[in-house]
């Protein structure tokens, strides 16, 4: 484990000050601040002034959010337990959850945006969740291609509820239409997954 990687560690008990970690890592201050500096120049970490008793101010550092989530995390084992045990009761309700879920994602990326938007606009909302989204036309009409999934651990095991419902739904939540069809799909095999949307109708 090289020294950067075992600050992340140190720091994940706390926020502490460069003096206290290179006690710890049994290595000289000055060395420990230059490690420091690049990982908050990564995002990874983040400094502040404290006052604790008498005396000048400590500069103690500690951990961002990303820098906390540079740790393990079971986020997508305990996702695939709940599907499936919803699943397990009622699938139509499996179903009617993923559909509220997609609603409110939608919210959330549209923001004060005025609903419905585009589809090149909704492609590029997708990407602020990570699915590498980009919009083309095709003989059927437009298409959105999404070249990372980002819940690709549960779309392998329910694909129908992931990839035909969550991804589907949304898009139609972002852009006001429904008939959006998943025409490829990288749970099936595929190295992209391609939702066409028809034209409006009139």
């Amino acid at each position: 484990m090289d020294t950067k990687e075992r600050i992340l560690g140190l720091l994940l008990g706390g926020k502490k000050s460069a003096l206290a970690l290179s006690k710890e890592l049994g290595i000289r201050e000055s060395a420990v601040r230059a490690h420091l500096e690049a990982l908050k120049g990564e995002g990874l970490v983040s400094s502040e002034l404290v006052r604790l008793g008498r005396g000048r101010p400590k500069k103690l550092y500690g951990l961002t959010e990303s820098g906390v989530e540079r740790f393990p995390r079971k986020y997508d084992v305990v996702l695939e337990l709940l599907v499936r045990e919803i699943e397990r009761e009622d699938v139509e309700r499996a179903a009617y959850y993923m559909r509220g879920v997609a609603k409110q994602l939608a919210l959330g990326l549209l923001g004060k945006r005025a609903a419905p938007v585009n589809l090149m606009e909704a492609a590029e909302l997708l990407n602020s969740l990570g699915f590498h989204a980009s919009y083309s036309e095709t003989d059927r009409g437009a298409a959105i291609s999404s070249a990372n999934c980002i819940l690709r651990k549960l779309a392998l095991k329910h694909p129908s509820q992931v990839c035909s419902g969550l991804h589907t739904w949304l898009i139609e939540e972002l852009i006001g239409q429904e008939g959006v069809k998943l025409e490829r799909c990288m749970a099936y095999g595929d190295e992209v997954c391609v939702h066409t949307v028809p034209p409006p109708k009139g």
